[in-house]
């Protein structure tokens, strides 16, 4: 009886301090005067937030007064996308894109509707200040700039966020990873 409850406080302290690792490696998305650079590669120390998601992706956002920026960093040569708004697809501001292997991108704003997604209208597009994606080595890079109003309300205290990759070259077929995460906001 002793051993198993020596052994229980033993894996309940190890949990703890598990969580406290992964809980700290979360900063909040500060407002900050860097500004990253949208030329669609990521360099060391250019986001305020960045969190890789089980070896698929890698998510990096920042934040300006005005400007939210974020890069979605796939381990694919097919498609990767952010999402804004909401924890699901469905009504979620959803920015994504693909790289031709001759170099060309393909670019799209579009909204969530249910499980699919659709052109969004002229306004929120409008919302999309720049954006530029490269591919290399295995990897499809998104960096993308958007106003931060539509998306960041008075008092709001944290911004969902969806984010996807497909092996293939289309805005039409399905993801082979997916996942979201919620970005306290300060």
């Amino acid at each position: 009886m002793h051993k198993r409850r020596i052994a229980a406080i033993t894996v309940a302290v190890l949990l703890a301090g598990v969580a406290a690792v992964t809980f700290s490696q979360d900063k909040p998305l500060v407002v900050t005067a860097n500004k990253p650079s949208v030329d669609g590669v990521v360099k060391d120390g250019e986001y305020t937030f960045t969190h890789d998601f089980d070896d698929k992706l890698t998510l990096y956002a920042s934040r300006t007064e005005d400007t939210l920026y974020f890069a979605v960093a796939g381990h694919t040569e097919g498609w990767v996308s952010v999402g804004l708004g909401t924890k699901k697809m469905d009504g979620s501001v959803i920015l994504m894109g693909f790289v031709d292997p001759d170099g060309k991108v393909s670019f799209k704003t579009e909204i969530g509707k249910g499980r699919r997604h659709v052109d969004a209208p002229p306004d929120i597009s409008a919302d999309v200040i720049s954006y530029a994606m490269k591919q290399e080595g295995g990897t499809t890079t998104l960096e993308v700039a958007v106003k931060a109003a539509p998306f960041i309300k008075q008092g709001q205290s944290s911004l969902d966020v969806i984010f996807a990759i497909g092996k293939d070259r289309s805005f039409t077929k399905y993801h082979s990873y997916r996942g979201t995460t919620s970005l306290a906001l300060q």
